[in-house]
């Protein structure tokens, strides 16, 4: 088939997708767009009219979804990332609903963004659950972590990372840890890392945390945490505790929750261990980059037969 993948090409998640399907031997073409503009989307046209791709596939219904849209190209297939769908309001969120009921196909990785996208009154059965994936090769334990521990945070140029609740956390846990156990802990903000560089970063941790107030499904680097063998720590928001057992998940915004769950973490390598083997096997079973990948290339498949 030929694909043709279209948006920020600096986003993880579309650069990523691509190189499976370029890996599969399927003609792929990455289309580069990092903000909306109308001459982009008159370059997007008289390019897609020029190769005739079987597929147009965009990654986030805002900006880049309506770009696709108003190229006028079909089929189209739009991945939702969850904030378009749930943290939109007025005539952002009228824009997003026009460009979903365009779309050929819709993925999401969150059943409650599929529900939030039914009561928009987008036709349920285009819409498929598929996950961004892990590579499990990729991202694995490493071996010979050394102290002192490191403790990661999810972050991002956004309020909704809630990195205050995460530092306060710290102040309480750092203060704990000297006082009774008499040993450092570095916390650190996963910010500006380049994704070749995610592995590595996250095999020297201790322990992930996401303070996220708002995701679509299980967030990439939450997954990829847990594919490493690591312990967790999100907020209890839509979908995450199907993924995590309830110990590994605390009330929004509650740092005093965060920094007692952090404490009993750090306070035994064994139950680190215990959960994170259970994180690792969850990401396997459940959150495969090539499980996921595999499911998109059969849906479009189905797209292309009609």
């Amino acid at each position: 088939m030929k694909i043709v993948f279209f948006g920020n090409m600096n986003d993880v998640h579309t650069p990523k997708w691509a190189q499976y399907f370029i890996d599969k031997k399927h003609d792929v073409i990455k289309i580069h767009e990092p903000r909306f503009s109308i001459r982009g989307i008159f370059r997007l046209r008289n390019i897609l009219n020029k190769i005739e791709p079987h597929i147009l596939h965009t990654h986030y219904a805002g900006a880049w979804g309506l770009m696709a849209v108003l190229s006028r190209y079909h089929p189209l297939i739009i991945t939702v990332h969850g904030s378009e769908v749930l943290l939109t309001k007025g005539i952002k969120q009228w824009l997003v609903k026009w460009v979903l009921k365009k779309a050929d196909m819709i993925t999401t990785d969150g059943y409650h963004v599929k529900r939030k996208m039914m009561t928009m009154g987008i036709d349920k059965d285009k819409i498929k659950i598929v996950g961004f994936g892990v590579d499990c090769n990729k991202f694995k334990p490493m071996e010979n972590k050394v102290y002192p521990y490191l403790v990661l945070c999810r972050t991002g140029n956004s309020y909704i990372y809630d990195t205050k609740t995460f530092w306060k956390a710290a102040d309480i846990v750092n203060k704990y840890l000297e006082e009774n156990l008499h040993y450092d802990c570095d916390f650190m903000e996963i910010k500006n890392i380049r994704p070749d560089e995610i592995p590595d970063c996250l095999g020297k941790a201790t322990l992930y945390v996401s303070c996220a107030l708002s995701d679509a499904g299980l967030s990439s680097t939450t997954a990829e945490a847990m594919a490493c063998g690591l312990p967790v720590l999100v907020s209890d928001i839509y979908s995450n505790s199907s993924f995590v057992f309830s110990r590994q998940y605390f009330k929004p915004e509650d740092y005093k929750e965060l920094a007692d769950k952090m404490i009993e973490i750090l306070n035994s390598h064994s139950y680190r261990k215990k959960i994170g083997d259970i994180n690792r096997e969850t990401i396997i079973n459940g959150n495969n980059y090539e499980v996921e990948m595999l499911k998109m290339e059969n849906y479009y498949k189905e797209v292309v037969n009609g």
